[in-house]
């Protein structure tokens, strides 16, 4: 990956800029531009911010080369296929595919919060149940949702007791708020995804 102030110098040659253009455009200082593209200084978040929008870029991505978040991870086979299908999807389920990557991250309990229950608060509750409450869980989801009972069983196989329960958490949470229409594609989605995610 390009580091920031090559970046930027790219952006600036494609777009045919000077480094004062971007700089008002950006509404930051011309000094301030200078010293990052000679890397005698490292741009915080707020320049970031300012860069990104001012270039119409993804702010992540400028935060990432400027060192202020990690990079990301090698890319891996199964992208193309996640990002189609996510865009396939309407709004509300995407949040729900969303919630289950992220509580499948090894290190879900330290990253940002997501759109629904997380894994540390599922971890949380769950530490504070009683044995045998997920069981119970399950059961009751069961009983309203028996076609869930193949999704559900192959999550035991495939996730963790603690991935298992933030699942439950987010699948209890979108039944409290969705017909059960809507609920029957959400089920056809979530096996497809378990799938993709288990293979």
């Amino acid at each position: 990956m390009e580091t920031l102030n090559q970046w930027i110098e790219n952006q600036l040659q494609d777009r045919n800029w000077r480094p004062a253009d971007l700089a008002r455009i950006a509404g930051i200082k011309d000094a301030t531009l200078s010293r990052i593209l000679n890397q005698t200084r490292q741009a915080g978040p707020e320049v970031c911010r300012a860069i990104a929008k001012a270039l119409d870029a993804d702010e992540e991505d400028v935060f990432r080369r400027a060192g202020l978040l990690s990079p990301l991870p090698p890319a891996v086979a199964e992208e193309r296929e996640a990002m189609r299908i996510l865009r396939q999807l309407p709004p509300e389920f995407r949040a729900v595919a969303i919630n289950l990557l992220r509580a499948l991250q090894p290190n879900a309990a330290v990253l940002h919060p997501p759109l629904g229950r997380s894994l540390a608060e599922a971890a949380a509750t769950y530490q504070a149940t009683q044995p045998g409450s997920l069981d119970q869980e399950i059961n009751a989801l069961l009983i309203d949702y028996p076609e869930l009972k193949n999704i559900i069983e192959e999550a035991r196989i495939q996730l963790s007791e603690q991935a298992l329960y933030a699942l439950i958490l987010n699948i209890q949470t979108f039944t409290s708020s969705r017909e059960r229409q809507q609920f029957s594609q959400l089920h056809h989605r979530l096996s497809h995804l378990l799938t993709e995610l288990a293979s």
